[in-house]
């Protein structure tokens, strides 16, 4: 406890009885005059600050976690909806590949409304690069 006070810059009050610290060399004998009271209260006062620190701590240490695995959860997801991305980019190419095969085999054997389909997600794939 005197360790703990001394951090505090508390000291004993230098009697021969005092509670708190034991005098060295020459001292009284009129009875400890420290406040344990008020000192017990300072000590007490700066564990209740350190408990609530850790408490604050352990709180932020959780939601430290929990922002850390839905990170996760998003890069997961992010992963799977580019590798869905991309076999849908390898189908529409394979549809459009297989399209210009086929006018350039039989002409335009498809709808207009398809042809017009086939024609915009070329058109799609080119503005984003994939052809």
């Amino acid at each position: 406890m005197i360790k703990e006070l001394r951090e505090l810059g508390l000291s004993g009050c230098g009697d021969n009885s005092c509670f708190f610290e034991k005098s060295k060399g020459m001292s009284t004998n009129g009875g400890c005059r420290c406040r344990p009271h008020t000192w017990h209260m300072a000590v007490n006062k700066y564990r209740g600050e350190i408990n609530r620190l850790e408490v604050e701590n352990a709180d932020l240490k959780d939601a430290w976690n929990k922002q850390g695995r839905a990170l996760i959860k998003r890069k997961r997801k992010i992963t799977e909806l580019e590798a869905e991305n991309a076999a849908l980019v390898k189908a529409a190419k394979a549809v459009v590949a297989a399209t210009d095969e086929a006018r350039k085999q039989y002409g335009s054997v498809l709808s207009f409304r398809a042809t017009t389909a086939i024609d915009n997600l070329a058109a799609l794939l080119q503005s984003e690069g994939e052809i």
